[in-house]
C-alpha cells in the first residue's frame, strides 16, 4: 500500500523560519530611522516655507519683512497649524534637529527664530532683514 504524505518537513519549516528571521535583523535596522528622518524633513519644509514666505512678501511689499515672529504689518505672517515660529526661543524638553544641535553658516547674521512643531521638535534659524536671507542648519 502506497501512502500519500503531503506537507512539509520539519526541516523546511526550520529553514524558512531561519531565512525570515535572517530578513528580520536585517530589515529592522533600516526602518528603525525612519521616524527621526521625516522629523528632521517635516522641519526642513518648515524652514523652506519661510524662505518662500520671504521671497513672497518681498513681492507684494517691495522689501523685505523685518520681523519672522510679529504679528506687525511690516512681518512675515504664516499661518500654520503645523509649525511655529517664536523669536530666539527654545522649546523646552523639545527635540532639537539635526540631532547635535546643528551648525549654522558661518556668515549667518541677524535675529535667532526657532521652528517647532506640533510634538515639540524644532530647529534654530537666523534670519537677516537687510538682505532677506533665512540661515538654517548646514549640516541637515
Amino acid at each position: 500500500m502506497r501512502t500519500n504524505n503531503k506537507g512539509f518537513t520539519l526541516i523546511e519549516l526550520v529553514m524558512v523560519i531561519v531565512i525570515l528571521g535572517i530578513l528580520a535583523a536585517v530589515a529592522i535596522p533600516r526602518f528603525a530611522n525612519l521616524s527621526s528622518n521625516a522629523k528632521a524633513s517635516s522641519l526642513q519644509g518648515a524652514v523652506g516655507a519661510v524662505k518662500s514666505g520671504v521671497v513672497t512678501f518681498l513681492g507684494e511689499n517691495s522689501n523685505y519683512p523685518t520681523n519672522l515672529a510679529s504679528t506687525a504689518a511690516d512681518s512675515l505672517i504664516l499661518n500654520s497649524d503645523d509649525f511655529t515660529i517664536t523669536s530666539g526661543a527654545t522649546v523646552s524638553g523639545g527635540t532639537e534637529y539635526p540631532e547635535g544641535g546643528g551648525t549654522l553658516s558661518s556668515d549667518a547674521t541677524g535675529d535667532d527664530y526657532c521652528i517647532s512643531d506640533a510634538n515639540d521638535n524644532y530647529v534654530h534659524i537666523q534670519y537677516d532683514e537687510t538682505t532677506g536671507t533665512v540661515y538654517g542648519p548646514t549640516n541637515w
